[in-house]
């Protein structure tokens, strides 16, 4: 099995993901709110590019069955109904309605995603069942890394390597690309304690928004607490958003 990593969503030619295993991970917040999501019962997540085609999904659902959320520059979309806070998607929100979203990087990421063999939806909270998947699978496996903004970020690395390492321990029948090298060594430091991933880019940014945002990523760093893979079915009627079970 070749297991490779592309480091941020705009650098993805067909040929890698053409009947690969494709793990996308935006690790603060999105996947982390997706997984969250349907791990509490969420009837499914649908996620837009666009913070307009996502209202307008909304509104054709019908908002009294649906939660709209999501963020730009990190901060609540006015007139959405929670954030891209993982910890508003709880079972009390979420249970029994599609949850739609739209965020900076995670969406647009998941949506760009084209001929792969499935695509499942990673994050730190639930690496180890991802990598057990995708060894199951038997695919080569794609880890997509959300970024921010068109570059590397590297709490989306480092919860890569973690999915690398998973299945490095799994089954030592598998070849690396020097970028998977490199995001389980980011994994590793981590584990050893000589990379915080407070202390990256992404994270300080979140945490300088307030205690909540402080929250979210202790959150978001919990190491595999679920054991649900959400995987894309689908796109929308209108084909401009992409529904995720």
């Amino acid at each position: 099995m070749k297991i490779d990593v592309v480091n941020y969503r705009d650098d993805i030619p067909s040929s890698k993901t053409k009947n690969a295993t494709v793990i996308v991970i935006d690790v603060l917040r999105c996947t982390s709110c997706i997984i969250t999501a349907l791990n509490n019962h969420a009837k499914c997540v649908t996620v837009f590019a666009g913070v307009e085609e996502a209202r307008s999904y909304a509104e054709r659902l019908g908002r009294e069955n649906c939660v709209l959320g999501g963020e730009r520059r990190a901060l609540p979309i006015e007139g959405y109904d929670v954030g891209n806070s993982p910890l508003q998607y709880d079972t009390a929100h979420v249970s029994g309605k599609t949850v739609i979203m739209s965020t900076t990087n995670g969406s647009r990421a998941i949506s760009g995603i084209r001929d792969s063999a499935i695509t499942l939806i990673a994050a730190h909270i639930n690496h180890l069942a991802v990598a057990k998947l995708a060894n199951e699978l038997g695919n080569d496996v794609l880890i997509v890394c959300a970024g921010t903004g068109g570059e590397v970020s590297a709490d989306d690395v480092i919860s890569a390597g973690a999915i690398v390492s998973d299945l490095e321990r799994i089954s030592s029948d598998n070849v690396h690309t020097d970028a998977a090298i490199l995001s389980m060594e980011a994994y590793r430091l981590m584990e050893r304690g000589e990379l915080n991933v407070r202390e990256t880019f992404h994270g300080k940014y979140l945490m300088s928004l307030g205690e909540s945002f402080v929250e979210d990523v202790n959150y978001c760093f919990n190491e595999s607490i679920i054991d649900y893979v959400p995987h894309c079915i689908g796109v929308t009627d209108d084909g401009l958003g992409t529904i995720i079970e």
